[in-house]
């Protein structure tokens, strides 16, 4: 499953779209610790994803959310995107507080997506008082 995700997450940075998933290389031990950024899902009309995983060892941290409002800020500066899309579990209240920091809206209900029930959130670029 792992070796399959990272050949997918290969795939657009190979190509030359401008945007994947990034890796978190801890300095300390050189270890892969994550991944996070931008993912256009080709499956859900070419939505891009922002997504964070993060080790454990990193939880509660604040990388998740300084991580997250790079990657929203790298789509609509840089990329000109017109809009973010995210998924969270909805039992996953941390994953929904980064969320909810940089601004991307839940929308009402559930969807599913790669099999589970997830919340969802959007934001269109220019619509985040924060950033105003």
């Amino acid at each position: 499953m792992a070796a399959r995700l990272v050949a997918d997450f290969a795939k657009p940075w190979r190509a030359g779209t401008g945007y994947a998933p990034w890796a978190l290389v801890a300095k300390t031990d050189g270890l892969l610790r994550g991944q996070l950024g931008l993912r256009e899902l080709a499956e859900y009309d070419g939505i891009t994803e922002i997504l964070y995983t993060l080790d454990s060892a990193f939880w509660g941290s604040g990388l998740a959310t300084e991580v997250a409002r790079a990657a929203r800020d790298y789509a609509f500066d840089h990329l000109r995107l017109d809009h973010l899309f995210g998924m969270a579990l909805p039992e996953n209240r941390a994953s929904i507080r980064v969320m909810e920091k940089i601004s991307i809206m839940r929308e009402p209900g559930f969807v599913k997506a790669f099999g589970l029930t997830v919340a969802r959130f959007t934001m269109a670029r220019g619509l985040d008082p924060a950033r105003s």
